[in-house]
């Protein structure tokens, strides 16, 4: 607020006439469990830092409330990109699902309302959020820290197929991970099935120098054929002669 008294003073002779702009204290909040703290600034405040002040205190009108805006109320309902409110609600949602489409949408909406030359630091503000809401998907969007690339972007057309781009690598990496991840987990599924079969064939300490021994392997095909080698042994001997000859 004092940021804004003092742009307002730099930029022009402040008039006895003049009114200070409005400044609505909002809290956006963006969690399943309700919200359960108190709805003045003032009752959240420590008093003790005031004590000295008690009687000034006292005599003002203070309250201070704030409005809460429950984003979870307004998941998958209509919302106005023509309202600055209900904008900033729908740049929160981002944060559960990344669809491009709506991504362009709202960019041009936050441009629409906010391009004017006096809002232009809102709009910086908004655009680093939209940024940090859409990275919950795990997408980045960097570009929008860079306002003068992103409308020469917005402008020709750009846009869209950067969002859609960036999701489609952050899908494609989740895809790989997700394969890789699962593949490990195959391998270590059959190297623990290797090692209880060997347990009840040749003993406790057979599966243990085994667990040891196949630690480090990562292909499939030569764990199956150590499968087989349980089978064939006849004893404990000979299936740690064998292992060792191979090994």
């Amino acid at each position: 607020m004092q940021r804004m008294h003092e742009q307002a003073w730099k930029e022009r002779r402040v008039r006895q006439t003049d009114r200070l702009p409005p400044v609505l204290a909002m809290v956006f909040y963006n969690v399943a469990s309700p919200w359960r703290a108190e709805r003045s600034v003032w009752d959240l405040t420590e008093k003790r830092a005031l004590r000295d002040r008690d009687r000034e205190v006292a005599r003002m009108p203070v309250g201070m409330r704030y409005e809460l805006v429950d984003v979870t109320q307004h998941a998958g309902k209509p919302l106005s990109q023509d309202n600055i409110v209900e904008l900033m609600i729908s740049t929160e949602l981002l944060g559960k699902d990344l669809e491009p489409a709506a991504v362009q949408s709202i960019l041009e909406a936050q441009d629409r309302l906010l391009g004017s030359r006096d809002q232009r630091k809102v709009l910086e503000l908004l655009r680093g959020w939209t940024r940090l809401t859409i990275a919950r998907t795990g997408v980045d969007l960097d570009v929008l820290e860079d306002t003068e690339t992103m409308q020469e972007m917005q402008e020709s057309g750009r846009m869209l197929t950067y969002i859609e781009a960036c999701a489609q690598e952050y899908r494609a990496k989740l895809r790989a991970e997700g394969g890789a991840e699962a593949r490990a987990e195959g391998l270590q599924d059959q190297r623990v099935g290797l090692c209880r079969r060997a347990q009840r064939e040749f003993g406790a300490a057979a599966a243990t120098d085994l667990a040891k021994r196949i630690e480090g392997i990562n292909d499939s095909a030569q764990l199956w054929e150590i499968g087989d080698l349980i089978i064939d042994c006849s004893d404990a001997g000979e299936f740690g002669a064998t292992l060792r000859e191979i090994g």
